[in-house]
């Protein structure tokens, strides 16, 4: 019977088999196959168990523990369990008659109390396999799951010398537990889906244009650069975004967690705000150990650039692969790693160093035109290709913002529902067009991407708008957001 053992490997967990062997020789355990020093002396801990078990090792024996795959170096003391399993089995105290593999992942106290770390990861990868662990908070997932408080249930349940030995037994229920179903349980079953928004939604108001500009972003998850003069409310907006996201799923959830730290109690998806003094690696990854970066903290969810302009033109030109391919290579000497990062991008920026101007209003700037003009020159064209949306905001009366966050958010999670669906069966076709609309795309438009960036907009205002299929006026909306900022960048460059 083969016994499986997980241990981590910088940010991943990889499958360790565990091989037991009896040689002539003194008592001892050996352990070889790149075990660190921290996992050899694990095997006092065993002793410890195996004693308190009041099981004998073998006489003028000494077993070699392997762990295979001797490829890389084995850290996690959460081997400590599979390595006790495989060592009762090869000595006979315990049986698995039902199966040939058996998984197993838990740390290990002195007196043989089990405790399991990462739990999630570990049952994503041995979904179809029986699994052994300690307690854990998320309880049975499936009948291939068992968990246990210490090594003595567990011997007492595989036990040979009992007449049911080797089948699966469910693990006593403490006092007063009720029984659950093991479909009730999902990863997020101890953790509240709710988005950390300091304002009140309510109070939060947005006049008519950003209220189309917030839903046809959200739903669509097109990225946005939004300019304008200071003071007027962009990273508000920007920051609304994160409260009108769709809910997480399993998938990110488990991204989450096996690349970056996730808290107890609260959960939403990412929503990642670095400072804008980040260095173009921090921001990508790499490094000496080659180490996801924020781009790959926020895949599923938002990443928001406040200040655009002030990041270093390093850090806006490396996110223009990531922004095209959804995810990032990095190689460092001989390290190789591909880091997903499927991430929405929010950019805000001020498009003059005294944060006023704004094209087509005459302003009374403090700083020369040449230095204005430097400073702008910091939107490169191919970054700028990336955006699908290019919106300028400008100043409203206080009497035009009527429409609250949480009115929006509301409007948002009615159209969410099958939004996907409708807006995939949607296909662009120019022969729903006119002829002039056909030339104007064929002649005006610089890029493909534009090309691009418009259609998958309009397909986001048809679903929105409740139509059936493209036209001359959803086209001609989507360009407002697409092509025409983008002419009005190209004219004061």
């Amino acid at each position: 019977m083969r016994v499986i053992g997980y241990s981590q490997r910088q940010k991943e967990w990889l499958p360790v088999e565990i091989e037991v062997s009896f040689v002539p020789g003194l008592p001892q355990i050996h352990l070889i196959g790149q075990a660190d020093a921290i996992l050899k002396e694990s095997l006092i801990k065993i002793k410890s168990v195996l004693r308190f078990l009041e099981v004998d090792l073998p006489k003028s024996r000494q077993i070699i523990v392997n762990l295979r795959s001797a490829a890389f170096k084995k850290k996690s003391l959460d081997l400590e369990l599979p390595i006790l399993i495989a060592i009762l089995t090869e000595l006979g105290v315990i049986d698995f008659l039902s199966c040939d593999e058996v998984c197993a992942h838990g740390e290990l106290s002195l007196e043989g109390k089990i405790f399991s770390s990462d739990l999630l990861l570990i049952k994503k990868s041995v979904a179809d396999r029986r699994l052994i662990t300690g307690f854990h908070h998320d309880g049975l997932l499936s009948e291939n799951h068992a968990q246990f408080l210490s090594v003595k249930e567990l011997v007492s349940t595989y036990s040979v010398n009992e007449p049911d030995a080797g089948k699966m037994k469910k693990p006593p229920k403490k006092k007063n537990e009720a029984a659950v179903p093991a479909a009730a349980y999902n990863v997020f079953s101890n953790r509240t889906l709710a988005p950390d928004f300091e304002k009140d939604p309510t109070q939060v108001l947005f006049t008519e244009d950003e209220r189309e500009l917030l839903k046809v972003v959200s739903l669509g998850r097109h990225s946005l650069l939004l300019m304008g003069p200071r003071g007027l409310g962009k990273s508000t907006l920007a920051e609304s975004l994160n409260y009108l996201a769709e809910p997480p799923d399993e998938e990110t959830f488990l991204h989450q967690m096996k690349y970056f730290f996730v808290e107890e109690g609260r959960y939403w998806r990412p929503f990642v705000h670095p400072h804008h003094s980040i260095s173009h690696l921090a921001l990508i990854g790499g490094g000496s150990q080659c180490l996801p970066g924020e781009i790959t903290r926020a895949h599923g969810g938002i990443l928001l650039m406040d200040e655009f302009l002030e990041f270093d033109p390093k850090c806006q030109e490396a996110l223009r692969e990531p922004m095209q391919n959804k995810n990032v290579h990095l190689a460092r000497g001989q390290k190789y790693h591909k880091y997903e990062c499927d991430f929405h991008l929010i950019a805000t920026t001020n498009l003059c160093p005294c944060g006023q101007w704004l094209p087509g209003k005459s302003v009374d700037c403090a700083y020369s035109h040449s230095r204005c003009s430097k400073y702008r020159d910091k939107l490169s064209g191919p970054v700028i290709d990336r955006f699908h949306i290019l919106s300028f905001m400008r100043g409203s009366q206080k009497q035009d913002k009527v429409h609250s966050l949480a009115s929006v958010a509301d409007e948002v999670k009615l159209l969410r529902a099958g939004f996907e669906d409708r807006r995939r069966k949607l296909d662009f076709s120019t022969s729903y067009l006119s002829q002039g609309l056909k030339q104007r795309l064929d002649n005006e438009l610089s890029s493909l991407r534009r090309l691009t960036a418009s259609v998958e907009v309009a397909k986001t205002l048809c679903v929105i708008r409740g139509e059936s299929e493209l036209n001359d006026a959803l086209i001609n909306d989507a360009l407002g957001y697409t092509w025409r900022p983008f002419l009005d960048l190209k004219s004061i460059s």
